[in-house]
């Protein structure tokens, strides 16, 4: 504990040494709090899961820092590093900083920078207020985070901290199998009667439209925006469902537990398996069952890249 921001956000209250008295959490330490519980779990089998993703997504980055010597690259939402880890193994000449909300990820992160014997820098960020310098970064990265905070916030963070004739990167999902049974809990458990709190996120496919990103991109003072969309399969292996399910349930039912702990549900209220249920009747109704474990053939992720031009638009040359 460096008694950063970062180590608080592990504590389940907020405490106050003053009056030696506690206080519920507010709701971005509920977010933190979900997010570290989920992030071991996600480690484990989400990395896996989206490998295909992640592999076509490292070649993307690669290309846009390829003109730069010594790069300077800020991933966001990186969890447990990625791309941050890869790029640094494709471009060790690379200066680069991962940066997620939750603390666990860091430390699952660092872990496996060691392992692959690369140098990347893992630190506490809020993607709606970033804490590094203006003009900083040749790439901006941030996949699969996007579509869980204030996303217009978030842009012009990124806007601003990017360097000029730099480029951001990022990456939401797009519809898919992979989101069916998800889906299908959600629509039963919370439903229209029970709003999704803020330290839930919105739904992952709250993005998932082409183009929902470009206008804002623009807005922000971005030029030359694109947006590709990205068709891969993905497959959980494990040799029981049981086994499977450990790998996919985070962050679902870290959320679930999240609403439980607000009393959104009652606390005798078994929501994990309620969960397991139904995503598991979503699943073989999909065909996605084998005997290897989980298969989710088609689904989709929307690739955004965008250049900030050689001088801020929005503050003119002389400002």
């Amino acid at each position: 504990d460096d008694g950063s921001l970062a180590s608080e956000v592990m504590h389940p209250m907020h405490y106050k040494p003053r009056d030696m008295a506690f206080e519920p959490l507010v709701e971005w330490q509920y977010a933190a709090a979900l997010w570290n519980r989920a992030a071991p779990a996600y480690a484990e089998g989400g990395l896996n899961t989206f490998a295909p993703l992640h592999k076509r997504v490292l070649l993307k980055a690669l290309d846009l820092i390829e003109q730069w010597d010594g790069p300077h690259v800020l991933d966001l939402a990186s969890g447990p590093g990625e791309p941050a880890v890869s790029i640094a193994q494709a471009r060790p000449d690379a200066d680069i900083i991962s940066t997620d909300f939750a603390a666990s990820n860091s430390r699952i992160g660092r872990a496996r920078a060691a392992r692959a014997d690369v140098d990347v820098i893992f630190q506490f960020a809020d993607l709606e207020d970033l804490q590094f310098d203006d003009d900083a970064y040749d790439l901006v990265t941030c996949v699969l985070g996007l579509m869980y905070c204030v996303r217009q916030d978030a842009l012009a963070e990124m806007y601003r901290v990017c360097k000029p004739e730099g480029h951001v990167l990022i990456v939401v999902h797009g519809p898919g199998d992979y989101h069916v049974p998800f889906t299908a809990v959600i629509d039963k458990m919370v439903g229209a009667d029970l709003p999704v709190p803020e330290c839930m996120g919105t739904h992952p496919l709250s993005l998932g439209t082409p183009n929902m990103l470009t206008e804002e991109l623009l807005a922000c003072g971005f030029e030359e925006v694109t947006c590709e969309e990205i068709k891969y399969g993905a497959h959980v292996s494990a040799g029981s469902d049981e086994e499977a399910w450990s790998k996919v349930k985070s962050p679902l039912v870290d959320s679930l537990s999240t609403l439980q702990d607000q009393g959104a549900f009652a606390a005798d209220r078994d929501v994990e398996a309620e969960a397991k249920e139904i995503y598991m009747s979503a699943l073989k109704a999909a065909g996605g069952l084998d005997r290897d474990g989980f298969s989710f053939p088609e689904n989709s992720a929307f690739v955004y890249v965008a250049r900030k031009p050689s001088f801020n638009k929005r503050r003119g040359w002389f400002s």
